[in-house]
């Protein structure tokens, strides 16, 4: 499936041919799926619609859905779960360990990062969701490189965080101090979002520690696995190596 959003249709690291489908990425349409006969249906990371979907997906063809929750589960267990699907259990074993190598060569390339607070929000309509429960993807990606979430924000996960976030409202925003750098995702405009007063105003932007993603590098954040390993630490390498010269010129 090509990816929607995209002006070529291409997701972050793939080169498609011509023949890969444009489908709706928010509603399942059952007659377009089974018109190019699949072998396999992997929906991983799929919008809660096609799980809703999944008796009738599965009749298609095998159906391989998340295991958890939308956007909740281990993209190591992930990656297994497919190579086991496809039959190629071991391509999906080298791949899990090259992600890992890739990792420890990033935190031994980048350094000072060991105990750095850092976030992943997104800001839409008003809101600011902030990913703090510790099971998260993106926050047991993070901590995978030393990162943490900073104790005041995780903490706010103790009264429930749907889709691990938890919401900030305008009047919240300065709990993002607590952060060494925050990365953001604002759908509804980035200029909105970063030059709102309460924002300009918060020490971590003044400090340039506020870091817009995006889609393409709020979606790999969101769904970190070990496929897009590279492509996500190579995005990632500048803001951290500056939040780590930060930390270490303090």
């Amino acid at each position: 499936m090509r990816n929607p959003d995209s002006a070529d249709g291409e997701w972050p690291g793939t080169d498609l041919d011509d023949g890969v489908a444009v489908l709706d990425p928010v509603e399942p349409d059952l007659e377009a799926i089974a018109s190019h006969r699949p072998d396999l249906i992997l929906m991983t990371a799929a919008q809660l619609s096609f799980s809703q979907a999944y008796d009738r997906l599965s009749q298609i063809a095998p159906t391989v859905s998340y295991r958890r929750a939308l956007l909740q589960d281990d993209g190591d267990e992930l990656t297994g779960m497919i190579g086991a699907a496809l039959g190629r259990e071991a391509a999906a074993r080298r791949l899990i360990a090259s992600s890992e190598e890739a990792i420890e060569e990033f935190t031994r390339e980048v350094g000072g990062l060991d105990g750095a607070r850092v976030v992943f929000a997104q800001n839409h309509q008003g809101s600011t969701g902030v990913i703090v429960a510790g099971d998260s993807p993106v926050v047991v990606f993070f901590e995978r490189l030393g990162l943490r979430v900073p104790t005041e924000l995780a903490r706010l996960a103790e009264g429930g965080a749907e889709l691990g976030a938890v919401q900030l409202s305008e009047e919240e925003l300065h709990l993002l101090d607590t952060a060494d750098a925050v990365f953001v995702n604002t759908p509804d405009g980035e200029e909105r979002f970063m030059d709102s007063p309460t924002v300009r105003g918060l020490d971590v932007s003044e400090r340039g520690t506020v870091f817009p993603t995006g889609n393409e590098l709020a979606g790999l954040l969101l769904t970190p696995n070990p496929a897009t390993t590279g492509l996500l630490l190579d995005r990632l390498r500048e803001p951290l190596t500056r939040v780590a010269d930060r930390r270490e010129a303090e």
